[in-house]
């Protein structure tokens, strides 16, 4: 396995090397919904290549952005145990170039939902998945379903600008209490993850946007400070985000209607 730092450094091998190139682009903190897109691109590809950046342009809270995990040593461990071949772990100044103001931007469907909470958010992750995309050339790349507006967002940018890359995602992974691994839920005290496992069992009960409003009221949580910030229903998903000590929990699940088969 290679770390490689610079944007010339990984063209150049990347050139070089023959067959397929997978590409999972992360901001480390590593978890088992990574390990199952990288899993996955194994079995697709020759090469799989991991980023680690953690991208400044995304975060709309300088805070957040400041306290986000870093597990540098652990996840190069991590992906060295999972036979990845190439890490790409560059510095902000190698992505983002002097007087850089080039944004890509969605002008609908990021506004909506999570774009309407975190506004400049989506314009952040399309423009640094094209700039990844377009210094990686990869053949595919690899994204979990539980960023689902994201997804959504990727693919119709890949699809608009022509980009020769196959878009593939990967379902939700989730504990055995049902909520969906993320990075941020490493920032939770024990009794924080018990009462957002709490919330992801109601969630995967509930048939509708009402459904899980209406249980999330009645529930009596095993801990204080939970927030439900939004429920809707959208692409034929319910997709929610609850804070649990001030970390947001983010899923989504498909809308399953009784009359269905």
């Amino acid at each position: 396995m290679i770390i490689l730092e610079s944007v010339s450094e990984i063209r150049r091998v990347l050139k070089d090397t023959p067959g397929s190139i997978g590409f999972v682009p992360t901001m480390g903190a590593l978890h088992m919904g990574h390990e199952a897109l990288i899993k996955k691109s194994k079995i697709d590809n020759d090469v799989t290549v991991v980023s680690i950046f953690v991208n400044p342009a995304q975060f709309n809270d300088l805070k957040d952005f400041k306290s986000y995990p870093d597990t540098f040593k652990e996840d190069v461990e991590k992906l060295k145990n999972l036979g990845v071949d190439f890490i790409f772990n560059p510095k902000a100044s190698e992505i983002y170039l002097e007087e850089d103001n080039i944004r890509v931007s969605d002008i609908i469907e990021s506004k909506l939902i999570e774009g309407e909470k975190r506004p400049g958010h989506f314009d952040g992750v399309l423009t640094v998945v094209l700039k990844l995309f377009n210094i990686l050339n990869p053949d595919r790349a690899y994204f979990g379903e539980k960023d689902f507006q994201q997804l959504s967002l990727v693919r119709k940018m890949t699809k608009s600008l022509f980009l020769n890359i196959e878009v593939v995602s990967v379902p939700t992974l989730r504990d055995e209490k049902g909520l969906p691994f993320s990075s941020r839920n490493q920032k939770l005290s024990s009794k924080g993850l018990k009462a957002a496992q709490e919330v992801a069992a109601i969630f995967s009960q509930s048939t509708s946007k009402k459904d899980f409003i209406d249980k999330f009221k009645n529930m009596k949580f095993s801990h204080e400070g939970i927030d439900l910030e939004y429920v809707e229903e959208q692409w034929g998903r319910i997709l929610t985000v609850y804070k649990v000590e001030g970390v947001r929990i983010l899923d989504n699940r498909e809308l399953k209607h009784e009359n269905s088969h």
